[in-house]
């Protein structure tokens, strides 16, 4: 017996001792979330990270920086090197303090740790970031 049976996501089908299976649609649209218009967070289009990289340093330019963080997170596993860098710039004073406008401040102490862990991944880019973020904030020595 089955009965159609609407769901959060969309329509799944209900037989009883059998499992509910996700409408096709909502099946397609799995691997591609959107968290707002143009932010596509799914790894299937972009197995890499590439180009969510650089979608997230674009946001960083606009100061559009919780977006770029969330973009940043979710390749952390695919390119954890450049990921761990450009998080950690999304924090630092120095190039947040470039910017016209950000929807988010910086944390140095943040930045500072998400350096020293981008470092351990081989981003050569991230030890003179560290160097400079720790000349301008002694408590970070």
């Amino acid at each position: 017996m089955t009965a159609p049976k609407q769901s959060g996501g969309g329509i799944v089908s209900a037989r009883v001792g059998a499992q509910a299976q996700p409408d096709p649609a909502q099946q397609q649209a799995t691997g591609a979330a959107l968290t707002s218009p143009g932010l596509q967070l799914g790894a299937t289009t972009d197995p890499s990270g590439g180009m969510r990289l650089e979608q997230a340093r674009r946001l960083i330019a606009r100061g559009r920086v919780i977006e770029a963080r969330v973009l940043l997170q979710s390749i952390m596993g695919v390119t954890p090197a450049a990921a761990l860098h450009e998080l950690g710039r999304s924090y630092d004073p120095f190039y947040l303090g470039q910017l016209p406008s950000i929807d988010e401040g910086s944390e140095p102490r943040r930045a500072a740790e998400l350096y020293q862990q981008a470092i351990i991944h081989g981003a050569s880019g991230a030890g003179p970031d560290l160097d400079r973020l720790r000349a301008g904030n002694p408590s970070l020595r």
